[in-house]
């Protein structure tokens, strides 16, 4: 018979903010990750290195949709060859134009523009 799982109730909790509480603590350990400073936390960081920065890409959620035109035949292909591969077609678009298209400072000037439009919001 397998063990039973603690209660929630059981664990240790600490408390990183006023009302957020988390099961797994305060993670950080005091190190400082050099693409942060101790200015304000809260205040999203801009990331200087390109793997972060496409790392960052790979996460955004915000995004755009615009049409592409292809020859049929080719857009079948495009579109069998990503589901084997397990992606979207918009992955796959993706992944093409950042690695093979569009230079590392083009996308690192993107994303300055974009991280500074975001704090000038703020």
């Amino acid at each position: 018979m397998a063990n039973k799982r603690p209660s929630i109730n059981d664990k240790k909790v600490n408390s990183i903010g006023s009302d957020l509480d988390t099961l797994f603590g305060n993670t950080n350990n005091g190190n400082v990750n050099e693409e942060t400073s101790n200015e304000d936390n809260n205040q999203e960081q801009r990331l200087r290195k390109i793997e972060n920065i496409m790392d960052y890409y790979d996460r955004e959620s915000s995004t755009k949709q615009f049409s592409i035109y292809l020859p049929e035949e080719i857009q079948k292909k495009v579109k069998t060859k990503a589901l084997e591969d397990d992606k979207t077609v918009s992955n796959v678009v993706a992944d093409l134009i950042f690695k093979n298209y569009l230079t590392e400072e083009e996308i690192r000037s993107a994303y300055n523009k974009a991280y500074d439009q975001r704090n000038d919001k703020k």
